[in-house]
């Protein structure tokens, strides 16, 4: 009974896996994991890890579940809740970092957004400062909303110095006016 249940438990595992590698692909947008660049390495040794652990661990179930006198069901219905748990957990980590993608799109947006006000308001005295259509180009969220800043600081500069520019522009022609 102990070599077919093994068997049988080795089989599930090999499913199960399947199915894990599947969920993985799923959420990284149909991704496949020779198509990663640098990560690749890391996605590929965490599944071939969590597989090797996966199918050493549940091998155990069946003389576990023998052993308690529990009906063969109820090793599925466990089959089932972890390949659930490890789905949902894998999904959670997911939208923890869309979360963070989408955050820092709104950052990146609310700068570049005032940015754009900026350049109206300074007309062709913003490309002293630079093209806000450049920092979008950068795919480094962080990295874009650094480069935003400093570009909103670019023009809050020229701004300044073409307000101080009108000033003595005025207290010129009232001098000479009076």
């Amino acid at each position: 009974m102990k070599i077919v249940d093994s068997k049988r438990a080795k089989s599930v595992a090999r499913d199960r896996t399947t199915r894990l590698e599947m969920v993985v692909n799923a959420n990284l947008g149909g991704c496949h994991i020779s198509n990663m660049s640098s990560s690749s390495l890391a996605l590929s040794t965490l599944l071939s890890t969590l597989h090797t652990h996966l199918n050493a661990q549940t091998q155990f179930l069946p003389t576990l579940h023998a052993q308690l006198g529990l009906p063969q069901t109820a090793l599925e219905d466990e089959l089932q809740t972890l390949q659930h748990t490890l789905t949902k957990a894998v999904e959670s980590q997911i939208e923890v970092r869309k979360k963070q993608v989408e955050d820092w799109i709104g950052k990146c947006e609310g700068v570049e957004s005032g940015c754009a006000r900026y350049s109206r308001a300074l007309g062709t005295n913003a490309k002293v400062a630079g093209s806000l259509s450049d920092l979008k180009d950068e795919k480094v969220l962080p990295r874009r909303y650094d480069n935003a800043i400093a570009y909103q600081e670019k023009l809050r500069q020229v701004s300044m110095i073409g307000i101080s520019y009108a000033r003595s522009t005025d207290t010129m022609y009232d001098c000479f006016m009076h």
